[in-house]
């Protein structure tokens, strides 16, 4: 049983963390992944576009210590957090129903992150284990 929850863990961290990168890497370089179109903003100020810039490298960071397994169950939320947020400020959410279900997927991969943890291939296991 626990090398079937460590290899659940492995496939839920590595899809959602290639998923994220794949995400940043497109968002960071300007295409839009998803309906084939760019969007266009209303006169996008040029704080908007380094926050964003600036969010989607934390994400892929996030990213490769979730495929990493470095503190699973907080980097899983931090980017679950950044990825809706980022969705969410650009208007992805309302105008495409593929992010939606994107985001609803991500959300879903989170769930076995946040109940067993970075499983038994992770790299540092029980990570706050000592800290607290």
């Amino acid at each position: 049983m626990k090398t079937i929850e460590g290899t659940v863990c492995l496939l839920a961290r590595l899809s959602l963390g290639l998923s994220y990168i794949g995400l940043a890497a497109l968002e960071v370089i300007g295409i839009e992944p998803i309906d084939g179109y760019q969007f266009f903003h209303l006169q996008p100020s040029i704080a908007a576009e380094l926050f964003n810039d600036l969010g989607m490298i934390l994400l892929a960071v996030v990213a490769s210590w979730l495929i990493l397994g470095i503190r699973t169950r907080i980097t899983a939320l931090l980017g679950l957090a950044l990825m809706l947020a980022t969705a969410w400020s650009n208007q992805y959410l309302q105008t495409s129903s593929a992010w939606a279900v994107y985001a609803s997927s991500a959300v879903l991969m989170t769930v076995p992150l946040l109940l067993c943890g970075g499983g038994h291939y992770a790299l540092v296991r029980r990570g706050w284990h000592g800290l607290v």
